[in-house]
């Protein structure tokens, strides 16, 4: 499994951030006991938005809508793909390290996807949510006069 996460966002009042977002995620599995393997593409765009109630923890809702393509290799059968498309309501939170005006800061997340829609790249063989782990770095951009510097 490979998966990136990239977002372009604004920090109002330093404790609201919202952001646009697209996640892509691509994740192969192949059956130990045939040369059966299944590949799975997906593209999620969408926007969140994060409040930080005391400056190192945050609480997160975002909106995706993922466009899924899952390729079926089997030994015998013709290659199948299948296209399928879902929309997510990711709700969620987590710890922000080192967050200070017009510094990157760390962040760590735990979200799950509330929407219960059944072609959810979120959850499990049940239709069940799972939580959806994220870490990574958050690095201002184009920060301009307000922001000061010591």
């Amino acid at each position: 499994v490979l998966g990136v996460n990239p977002h372009f966002g604004y920090t109002f009042f330093n404790f609201l951030e919202a952001a646009a977002a697209v996640n892509f995620n691509y994740s192969s599995v192949r059956d130990p006991y045939s040369p059966d393997k299944d590949r799975q593409t997906v593209v999620s765009p969408g926007m969140f938005i994060r409040l930080f109630p005391v400056k190192f923890l945050f609480a997160q809702v975002q909106y995706e809508h993922s466009f899924i393509r899952t390729k079926y290799f089997r030994q015998y059968v013709d290659t199948l793909v299948e296209h399928q498309e879902a929309n997510s309501i990711l709700v969620g939170g987590g710890f922000a390290s080192g967050r200070e005006p017009g510094e990157f800061y760390y962040y760590f997340s735990v979200l799950w996807d509330v929407a219960e829609n059944a072609n959810s790249p979120y959850s499990d063989y049940y239709g069940r949510a799972v939580p959806i782990i994220r870490a990574g770095v958050n690095i201002p951009l184009f920060q301009g006069r307000g922001h000061k510097r010591d």
